[in-house]
């Protein structure tokens, strides 16, 4: 323990941070009276190491361990809260000040002459202002915020008030006049109020000065408004301008924004961060209006004359000049800045080109620019990244004006599906195009220099981490170009199909072969281009056979498995879909055309798995004769094919999957598939025979279920009948009930309680529960039924005398039925 600690107040024993007036107490360190206590201080540790010295030791008594309550946390008193009464206080006080000040003007004013108005007001400022000096020598940083606060507001106030009045010779200013200069001495004195109450506030608000040595412990407010009020000149500059100077609004923008950028120079000057900050928000915006106005005057005037000659294109040029200026000045900005001036400049370039040459110029101007870029900006410096950012975005803007031209293409793809009847020539050509934006060769232009620049793009420093997928991305823009040129050009459908082929085959051979998603892409564009000859069935034809020959030979060079798969599917498809085409084009009806189609998917399923099960591409393979099924089906239940036809061809199909299932043993799923469709066409027989017996459509299903499910539980004591009989009993028994218990005493009641005896039985023999359980409830049921006429022809006494004599036994025999009935319970749930 020390009396005398440097580093404390002796009055409150607060932290001074080498400071000579405690900011807790207000003690004075560097008085007399201080100095003397210091002293003292010290005297009193060197007599108490004096006295320690003479002190025997004291021998330590054994003490036992204790374990004490743990002491409840206390809060730390360092901890400052975000809003204090003092703070609150303060605010109050500075607001009431204003508003009294404001009230004394408006009420007071009128009855004091002008040297009294000048007096007072004068005055009233010098008091808040000598006060607030004085709190900020003392170091109370909030109390000097406030209290500087008011004094800036009075200043506004006496600056406009005698402006009003025509004191000091103020009126003689005109009111842009006025604020220009309310602008200069808000600034001015805000900024002298945080420069000179920097040294005596320093790190008094806990934070220290940064790298730079910025004001980052000053007043708040002083600097605010100093930042805010050149806002004010700005906006009255430039708006006198404009509406009195008659001056354009570029250039009443640009003086603005000059008055803006002679304070933000000083600020940065003064290192009021701030401040600076803020005048560099205007200043943005500032540079945001110039930019859009000169761009607004550009777009109005756009031939190279009106551009050049009569000058409304050098505001352009003016904001091109200043970034590249701010650019110069300050590094950190040269990027942005030649962002703007790239996109300035191709903008001055654009313009009359487009003028002279309407709906073709700026795409060829911006197509020589993005080539141009591409080809001249590899150096790593802000500025060449900045003009590859205006490179990219002249080449994305071309992009989506690009994108115009997949108007005619969906064209073409629209009327190839409207045309489907295939009653065209195989030459036949598009009649429907919708107008482009352009002819072909505008075309070739615009997707080649699109080409070009993504493939430049890979010797972009920015590109490194995705270089080896622009030249694909390039191929690809190259494909969709040549697509969307045969359709500007109304090439014929066999063509534009055959080009897309033949590119789509290229792009499968391009790498990187080794990455899926890219592998995909040229298979992907084999496979969809024979949706383009649809108009034509000869043409369909021989591209579907084309296609599905360049997609077998991808499948022969792909080493990728799913690339394999897919292209196996896309192969099989066309090729099996084919032979439907072949069927239409020899004028056979919807039925044979239906029947073909499902022959070939039998066909197309038997090679799958018997030639194809040890090859990657049997699952794509198996994949495609399930479509071409399907369209058959789907050809057969549409058109004109009777239920007769139907159910054969459900016949076809279920006998060739059932077929093959005895010679893929490793597809078992197979079989079932057969068996629902078998079982489909079963059922098309019927209605097709007009047969209405509900026991013919179901019956049958549930004695195959019955089968399978005792197959199941051959040699498997873990599966329960409920499981493996439960779906047959109910589909062979169940959809009798209704009409039994409709017909109590018919036929069809008689069998089906036979039915459900046997299987009361079969359970009771076997143990089963399934087969306990549905017998058991349809018999009740039955009994019921038919029972419940006789009972219902009794007197009415014998039944209530037969109700009591059962009431009564039952609750005489209470205990012994619940045994037995939980007997029952315990049986039936010990069942299989």
């Amino acid at each position: 323990m020390r009396f005398a600690d440097p580093s404390v107040c002796p009055s409150c024993a607060a932290p001074i941070s080498g400071r000579s007036i405690c900011t807790k107490c207000g003690f004075d360190l560097n008085s007399q009276a201080a100095r003397e206590l210091w002293q003292t201080l010290l005297h009193a540790d060197k007599l108490l190491e004096q006295a320690r010295s003479t002190i025997a030791p004291i021998p330590t008594p054994e003490i036992q361990a204790v374990t004490l309550p743990k002491a409840p946390e206390r809060l730390d008193p360092q901890v400052r809260r975000k809003m204090s009464t003092g703070s609150i206080l303060l605010a109050l006080g500075a607001l009431f000040i204003l508003v009294a000040g404001i009230i004394f003007v408006s009420v007071s004013w009128g009855s004091l002459g002008v040297t009294g108005r000048a007096l007072v007001l004068l005055a009233f400022t010098a008091v808040v202002g000598l006060l607030a000096t004085f709190i900020t020598r003392r170091g109370l940083r909030a109390s000097a915020e406030a209290l500087w606060t008011v004094f800036l507001g009075l200043v506004t106030v006496d600056w406009f008030a005698a402006w009003d009045q025509g004191l000091f010779g103020l009126d003689a200013l005109s009111p842009v006049a006025a604020a220009a200069g309310w602008s200069t001495v808000m600034f001015a004195v805000g900024s002298f109020v945080v420069h000179w109450a920097k040294p005596r506030l320093d790190g008094t608000d806990g934070g220290p000065p940064n790298k730079d040595g910025v004001a980052v412990g000053g007043l708040v407010a002083p600097m605010v408004l100093a930042g805010v009020a050149p806002w004010v000149g700005a906006v009255a500059i430039g708006v006198q301008l404009f509406d009195d100077a008659d001056w354009t609004p570029f250039w009443s923008g640009l003086v603005a924004a000059a008055f803006v950028v002679v304070f933000l120079l000083v600020a940065l000057k003064l290192k009021h961060q701030l401040t600076s900050i803020l005048l560099a928000l205007a200043g943005a915006a500032g540079v945001a209006v110039l930019a859009i106005s000169a761009l607004v005057e550009a777009f109005e005037n756009p031939s190279a004359t009106q551009l050049f000659n009569e000058r409304h294109g050098l505001p352009l040029l003016v904001v091109v000049l200043l970034t590249i200026a701010v650019g110069i000045i300050e590094r950190r900005a040269a990027l942005v800045a030649s962002t703007i001036a790239v996109l300035g400049l191709a903008t001055l370039i654009i313009l009359p080109v487009e003028t002279g040459n309407e709906g073709r110029g700026a795409m060829l101007a911006v197509a020589g620019l993005v080539v141009l870029g591409g080809l001249v900006l590899r150096r790593v410096d802000p500025w060449s990244a900045g003009a590859r950012v205006g490179t990219g975005i002249l080449g994305t803007g071309l992009a989506v004006a690009a994108l115009a031209w997949l108007e005619p293409f969906g064209s073409l793809v629209g009327e190839s599906f409207d045309s489907m009847d295939g009653l065209k020539e195989f030459w036949s050509r598009p009649t429907s195009i919708d107008e482009s934006p352009g002819p072909w060769w505008l075309a070739a232009i615009v997707f080649g220099a699109l080409t070009v620049g993504v493939f430049l793009v890979r010797w972009w420093p920015e590109a490194k981490s995705v270089r080896t997928w622009l030249a694909p991305a390039a191929m690809l823009i190259a494909l969709i170009g040549a697509m969307v040129g045969l359709a500007a050009g109304e090439v014929p459908f066999t063509v534009t199909a055959l080009v897309a082929i033949a590119l789509g085959a290229a792009l499968s051979e391009a790498p990187p072969r080794d990455n899926l998603a890219w592998s995909l892409v040229g298979p992907t564009v084999v496979a969809l281009a024979p949706v383009l000859p649809l108009p034509s069935r000869s043409a369909t034809l021989v591209v579907w056979l084309i296609a599905s020959a360049v997609l077998a030979a991808i499948v022969i060079r792909s080493k990728d498995e799913w690339r394999r798969e897919l292209t196996a599917f896309a192969a099989a498809g066309w090729v099996l879909g084919a032979v439907g085409i072949a069927t239409d084009l020899a004028d056979q009806p919807d039925r044979y055309i239906a029947l073909s189609l499902v022959i070939a998917a039998g066909v197309g399923l038997a090679v799958a798995s018997l030639q194809l099960r040890s090859v990657i591409g049997r699952r794509g393979v198996e994949a495609a004769t399930l479509l071409v099924a399907t369209a058959g089906i789907g050809i057969a239940s549409v058109g004109d094919v009777s239920l007769g036809w139907l159910a054969a061809i459900w016949t076809v199909l279920g006998a060739s999957v059932s077929l093959i299932s005895l010679f893929a043993p490793d597809r078992p799923y197979f079989r079932w598939v057969g068996f629902g469709a078998l079982g489909f066409a079963y059922v098309l027989r019927l209605v097709a025979s007009d047969v209405e017996t509900v026991e013919a459509y179901t019956l049958p299903f549930g004695a195959v279920l019955l089968v399978a499910g005792l197959w199941w539980m051959r040699g498997k004591p873990e599966v329960t009948t409920v499981r493996a009989l439960g779906s047959g009993l109910l589909l062979a028994l169940l959809p009798s009930l209704p009409l039994a218990l409709d017909e109590p005493t018919g036929l069809r009641a008689l069998l089906l309680g036979i039915g459900a005896f046997v299987s009361l039985a079969i359970g009771v023999a076997k143990k089963w529960k399934a087969p306990f359980i549905i017998g058991a409830a349809i018999l009740l049921l039955l009994v019921i039924v038919n029972v419940g006429p006789l009972a219902l022809a009794l007197p009415r006494w014998v039944l209530i005398a037969s109700a009591g004599t059962l009431l009564l036994g039952a609750g005489v025999t209470w205990e012994d039925r619940v045994r037995n009935g939980r007997a029952v319970t315990t049986y039936v749930a010990s069942m299989r």
